[in-house]
């Protein structure tokens, strides 16, 4: 008996077996593919791993944003000021207690961007026109210039806790005075014959018989007077003595009753705790007009060649007070956070500040105080940055985990996006590393796809030596069919 297994067949080639229903059932095109697909975005990922630039990542998003702090305008109640009368010489002697209290605390917090949105002139109203009507200018806020004909004095009454009300007289280049009502101390370089600058609102015109006689003299309330800075030039020079006026300790290690050592910071008169809005004065102001002087012009390239900030000798020498006020260094590092705030006025003519922190990689993560003349726009937390700092003083601040900390603070013109440098080896390292990739990737499918024809080789000759070998069993053992019952 034939083999019916063998009758009427004949075996496939094994090329064309592979396409048969072996090769459909254990292994498909589709597959494959994908698999192949799988490593291609594997190696996408290894790409990018390598060759992308860090600094263009978006910025963590715990980060503090970047604020901007705007005083508020205040509005002021008419109604109060019109109580105030001085039509009479006998109401020009006395103050309204109730308006002129109003007025000292709603001018308390008005900076010089607030003053020119209350409308503040340009040159000073004419004290003949003021005195021909009064009523149009009450509330106004209004500026005069001139000599101080006395120190000022203090007074109790101010209707905010922490102030007190200061009191002075000026007399203007035409020879009028001026009654000036203030809240913060006077600078302590003012005195008798000092020029200076007194912002307000205007309350009254008054008569006095004492310590001169007035005679309806223009009464100001606003929140500080001014020195005057006729002769004030950009700052080209560095003066060591103008900034050695400020007093801001140095980082020491002194060993205390335990035995222990501990660092502190001596020599601190206060300055190394101001705020950037209590430190504006002659030394920052130095300081940030030589910066911006110091910008003008430079290119990025520049700036980037400048001795760079960024080994612990360097960091010693700042914090223990060895390197001279004015030192300049560039730095490089990513922007935390920053607050900008409006200028008390100064004869920088600077308008804004901006307080930056800055973590540095190269000084193992420390990060710096910036103050900066002006706003800063367009940054985001994270962002790489460029600046070229000059070394103003050693600040002492509290961090956010509520530890001390000590760095020294740094005066920059700006901030410039930092780029990272062209490498002009790239290409010569690139170039081998992409045809390393791609023949990677050609070998592994050729890999791939030489393993799938090879099994599928095997498995259809396996299957051919199977049919072989059953071919060749005798045909008595296979089993004869069984004989129908006969009727």
């Amino acid at each position: 008996m034939k083999n019916i297994l063998s009758a009427g067949t004949s075996l496939p080639p094994a090329h064309l077996h592979l396409r048969g229903k072996v090769g459909r059932e254990r292994y498909s095109s589709a597959g494959e593919w994908t698999r192949i697909a799988f490593l291609g975005v594997m190696l996408a990922a290894l790409w990018i791993a390598v060759f992308d630039d860090p600094s263009n990542d978006p910025p963590p998003s715990d980060l503090p944003p970047l604020v901007e702090v705007k005083t508020p305008v205040p509005a002021l109640d008419q109604d109060m000021l019109k109580q105030v009368a001085d039509d009479s010489r006998t109401s020009r002697i006395s103050v309204e207690p109730a308006p002129f209290l109003y007025l000292v605390e709603a001018s308390l917090n008005v900076v010089p961007g607030v003053a020119r949105a209350l409308g503040l002139p340009t040159t000073p109203v004419s004290i003949p026109v003021l005195r021909a009507d009064p009523d149009h200018y009450r509330g106004r806020y209004l500026w005069y210039r001139g000599v101080l004909e006395e120190t000022p004095y203090t007074r109790p009454g101010h209707p905010v806790p922490g102030y007190e009300i200061h009191e002075a007289r000026l007399r203007t280049p035409e020879g009028e005075h001026v009654l000036c009502c203030f809240s913060l101390p006077p600078d302590s370089s003012l005195r008798e014959g000092s020029w200076v600058r007194m912002e307000g609102f205007f309350l009254k015109l008054r008569d006095l018989h004492l310590p001169v006689r007035l005679d309806r003299a223009p009464m100001l309330v606003g929140p500080e007077l001014f020195p005057a800075f006729d002769d004030w030039r950009p700052v080209t020079e560095i003066d060591a003595k103008l900034l050695a006026q400020v007093h801001d300790g140095r980082l020491r290690e002194e060993i205390g009753d335990d035995g222990k050592t501990y660092r502190v910071l001596a020599e601190d008169r206060g300055d190394s705790t101001l705020p950037i809005d209590r430190s504006q004065s002659l030394p920052l102001w130095h300081l940030s007009s030589y910066a911006i002087e110091q910008a003008r012009g430079r290119t990025y390239d520049e700036a980037n060649a400048v001795p760079r900030l960024m080994t612990p000798p360097q960091w010693r020498e700042l914090v223990r007070g060895e390197a001279a006020k004015g030192t300049t260094y560039s730095l490089i590092g990513s922007l935390q956070a920053a607050r900008t705030i409006e200028a008390r006025l100064n004869p920088a003519g600077i308008e804004y500040w901006t307080e930056a922190w800055i973590q540095v990689r190269e000084l193992a993560g420390r990060i710096l105080p910036i103050w900066i003349p002006g706003r800063i726009e367009g940054w985001k937390p994270g962002e790489s940055a460029l600046l070229v700092g000059h070394f103003f003083k050693v600040m002492k601040y509290t961090s956010v985990a509520d530890a001390e900390h000590v760095a020294p603070l740094f005066v920059a013109a700006n901030l410039i996006r930092y780029q990272l440098p062209d490498n002009p080896f790239a290409l010569y390292y690139t170039l081998p590393i992409l045809g390393l990739l791609v023949g990677l990737m050609a070998f592994t499918i050729w890999i791939i796809r030489r393993d799938n024809r090879n099994s599928d080789i095997a498995d259809a000759e396996r299957i051919a030596r199977r049919h072989r070998r059953r071919a060749a069993e005798p045909a008595d053992s296979v089993p004869a069919s069984p004989t129908p019952p006969q009727a």
